[in-house]
This record gives C-alpha cells, sequence and structure tokens, in this order.
C-alpha cells in the first residue's frame, strides 16, 4: 500500500512500552467497481490514538499485485467522522469491543440508527425511512439471498456486497414496507436474507452457470409477481483463484493482493486469504513486522 509511510516501532525510555506510527483505517468503499481504502495517520501509544495531522487523510485506490506488509495492532478506535470535505477524529478516542464508530460519531453524522436499519417495522424516523425501497435478490456465485435496500442504492449496494447478479422482486414506499416483505419472501419461498462466509468466499473460486441463476430468479420473481430482469455483475478487480479464499486470523497481513470483491480483499498469504474489511475498520496497521507488549485481538 503505497500510500502508508514507512513507521515501525519507537521505544519509549526504559523501554517499558512501545509507541508506533501507523495508519487508521477509516473506511472501505467501491468507486463503481474500484475499491478503495481511507486512511488517517496516527502514532498509537498503548490503547490511546495521537493525531499529528488531525483533518488529513489518505484515500488509497487498491491495486491488483501490490504487497502488503502489515502489523495490525490490537484495540479497535472509533473512526471518527468522515464527511465530504472534512476529517474529525473521535474527540474521546474511544477503544471499541464491537461497532467500528461510537454513538457520538454516529449520531453527529445524522447515520440511521441499527434499529433503522436492521428492524425499521420496530420505529423508523430517521430521512432513509421514508425512501423508495426496493427488495432483490442477489446471487453468490450460484447462491442466493433476498434483500431490501433504497432504490437509488440497488446497484451500489450489490457491488459492496459483491454479488454477481442481482434483480429488483419488489418495489415497495418505504423501507417499513421493504422489511416486511423481505422477511415474509425469506419465509415463505425460504430465501435465506444472509449467506455464510464460507459460501460467498467458495463462490469467488467456482463462478457460475448464467442458466442456472436465471432459471432461479424466473421462478423467485413468478412466485412475487414481479416483472424485471436481472444484472449480471462483471468487471470486479479479482485474479482468477485456484481455490476459495479462507478468513484471515490474526495480526499479521503479508502477501501479494490478489484483489478485492464486495467486503472481502485477497492477498495471497500461503494460500488466498481474504480479509473481512468490516474487521479492518478502526484497526491501526503498522508497517512491518512489530512485537507490541499488547494482547492479541
Amino acid at each position: 500500500m503505497k500510500s502508508i509511510p514507512p513507521g515501525g516501532p519507537h521505544h519509549f525510555k526504559g523501554g517499558m512500552r512501545l509507541k508506533m506510527e501507523g495508519m487508521h483505517v477509516i473506511h472501505f468503499f467501491w468507486k463503481d467497481l474500484s475499491p478503495h481504502l481511507i486512511l488517517h495517520p496516527v502514532v498509537a501509544d498503548g490503547l490511546s490514538l495521537s493525531h499529528p495531522k488531525p483533518s488529513l487523510i489518505q484515500v488509497h485506490r487498491l491495486s491488483l499485485g501490490e504487497v502488503w506488509n502489515y502489523t495490525v495492532l490490537p484495540g479497535r478506535w472509533c473512526v471518527g467522522r468522515l464527511e465530504e470535505e472534512s476529517y474529525l477524529p473521535c474527540p474521546e478516542g474511544r477503544v471499541l469491543k464491537e461497532f467500528h464508530i461510537c454513538p457520538r460519531c454516529r449520531a453527529s453524522l445524522g447515520k440511521p440508527t441499527l434499529r433503522e436499519i436492521f428492524e425499521p417495522e420496530e420505529g423508523c424516523e430517521g430521512e432513509i425511512c421514508e425512501k423508495p425501497h426496493v427488495v432483490y435478490l442477489a446471487f453468490y456465485g450460484e447462491k442466493m439471498k433476498v434483500g431490501m435496500t433504497p432504490e437509488e442504492r440497488l446497484l451500489k449496494r450489490a457491488v459492496e456486497q459483491g454479488a454477481d447478479a442481482v434483480g429488483v422482486l419488489l418495489h415497495l414506499e418505504n423501507r417499513r414496507e421493504a422489511r416486511a416483505e423481505e422477511k415474509r419472501i425469506s419465509k415463505e419461498l425460504r430465501v435465506p436474507q444472509a449467506l455464510p462466509a464460507r459460501e460467498i468466499l467458495a463462490g469467488m473460486s467456482r463462478g457460475f452457470k448464467r442458466e442456472v441463476i436465471e432459471e432461479r430468479y424466473r421462478r423467485v420473481l413468478e412466485a412475487v409477481g414481479g416483472e424485471e430482469e436481472l444484472t449480471i455483475l462483471r468487471g470486479y478487480p479479482l485474479e482468477r483463484l485456484s481455490s476459495a479464499p479462507s478468513p484471515w486470523k490474526g495480526k499479521r497481513i503479508h502477501g501479494r493482493v490478489l484483489g478485492a470483491k464486495g467486503r472481502y480483499i485477497i492477498v495471497q498469504m500461503g494460500g488466498p486469504k481474504a480479509i473481512n474489511t468490516g474487521k479492518l475498520l478502526g484497526r491501526v496497521l503498522v508497517e512491518g513486522s512489530t512485537k507490541p507488549s499488547l494482547e492479541e485481538f
């Protein structure tokens, strides 16, 4: 990753702790079919972060063949507030256990609440709630799942999830109705609302037969009374894989980037490894091999 400058560990006097320059992973996104990371330079001191250049961010477009050699520090820090023209680190420097953004920073961005995202029928009052939505069928290889999203985000959502194909089943007036229909279709037609990571990763090496997924889509479409065609998504920046990637675990990333698809960055490390970017957000990357006096996560 060319945008990460050399850093490495720096000992305090007495050698009791390590102070490390690194890059805080703020965001991962797709622009069309190009994956990007947004990074912020920091200095890690135990479980606290300092920000030598608080407003500086670096946007790195992933390239096939680039070589990564990083240590991922233990701990996960709030990613702060990334807006269109500015970046503000988390004012509390929160260390988090589950999500990558603290409630305070999330609220300041006006982002939907978790309830509005996952269970809008229980109460949905934000801007996203009244937007027109679609219920869709997405394919990963030849496996399918049902989902819902704002109508304007359909193709973007499909790319973010790494789908090989997507088609609209129903158009709904708002998020509450879309979620209710998604659940109904899932229950009545036995179509899952999510796929295990192993099935999504397996699909990256298996590919699919177009006639197979088109027939499966047609059957579901007829059952719900829909009329739209299936869209095939091609052009993900990913080398041909001879075997399914296995999930990356640990604190070291050292290998050649084979590409990206959906939320995963694939790196060659004794075989293809899939780095879930959702788990990378909030982490700090330090170039090279380090031996921090902290527990592994």
